[in-house]
């Protein structure tokens, strides 16, 4: 089984990014207290990525086989009415490219869990957003359906054990207030489940995190090994950046090749190397690090 760590052992010295993270549709129907969502979809308008747009970006990533593929970003991709065949389309055009998703889970169904655990589409991981086991707490945090929610789970794992999946599936905690009891109950479950911090999505949610006021790297190096496309083909800086603050070109009207290599990626490469502005959201983010 293949793990996302495996993915960035690999050697890569392309001039193109290793990894793309491909929003097909900007829209989620959770309300995350960890989130942001709920104040940037006032701010930018809902939309689905074209089929046009989808197959020019398909087709540039089959000329130089990025080592990932996550067709998701801030957003949730079930929400995509066309994310199956996308998703085959991606594994048809990229055969050893790694695929990893993340999902609410409310509308994983049994026949599209099917579907997203098939041959056809061979997803490598399946990641599965559950803040808490604890009915009050999940509802508070998501605003969303516990009791279905958590069904859709059960039934998950069920197909899961009856399948030729050969990914990895687990649960994703956020923001839990009483970790060790969702560990508890997951390992009764046999489901893997990784618990993580609430963060502040680059200065957005209020955590206590205190500006830097000097970065010189990200941890993640997602500005060198990362390209970050929204829904309309805009390219922005990382999956923090939910005010699209940083647009660093537009696949509508150019392709990633000139993107990565151009000027305001390297500008921006630049500042995270040495950063001094309270106001850059690197300089707001956890990931953002002095060495």
């Amino acid at each position: 089984m293949r793990t996302i760590d495996d993915v960035f052992l690999q050697e890569w010295n392309l001039n193109y990014p290793r990894a793309i993270q491909l929003e097909t549709c900007s829209s989620c129907n959770s309300h995350c207290t960890f989130c942001p969502y709920q104040e940037t979809s006032q701010m930018f308008p809902n939309s689905v990525m074209s089929e046009e747009l989808f197959n020019k970006i398909i087709g540039e990533l089959k000329q130089f086989q990025p080592q990932l593929v996550a067709p998701y970003m801030n957003n949730e991709p079930l929400l995509d009415p066309n994310l199956f065949t996308r998703i085959q389309k991606i594994r048809s055009a990229l055969p050893n490219t790694f695929i990893d998703i993340s999902t609410n889970g409310s509308l994983l169904t049994k026949d599209r869990s099917v579907k997203l655990l098939s041959q056809e589409l061979l997803v490598d991981e399946i990641k599965i957003n559950f803040p808490s086991v604890i009915k009050e707490e999940y509802e508070r945090l998501t605003g969303m359906n516990y009791n279905r929610n958590l069904r859709n789970i059960f039934d998950f794992a069920n197909i899961v054990e009856n399948s030729k999946f050969k990914g990895r599936h687990r649960i994703i905690i956020v923001g839990s207030n009483h970790p060790e009891i969702d560990k508890e109950f997951w390992d009764e479950m046999s489901i893997e489940a990784k618990f993580y911090p609430k963060i502040s999505r680059g200065g957005i949610i209020d955590t206590g995190e205190s500006k830097k006021e000097e970065i010189n790297s990200c941890k993640y190096e997602r500005e060198k090994s990362w390209m970050h496309i929204l829904s309309n083909g805009q390219a922005v800086l990382c999956c923090m950046d939910w005010y699209h603050k940083n647009i660093l070109g537009d696949l509508n009207q150019e392709d990633i090749y000139s993107i990565w290599n151009g000027k305001k990626y390297q500008d921006i490469r630049n500042k995270i190397m040495d950063s001094q502005d309270i106001s850059f959201i690197c300089n707001n983010c956890e990931w953002g690090i002095k060495k």
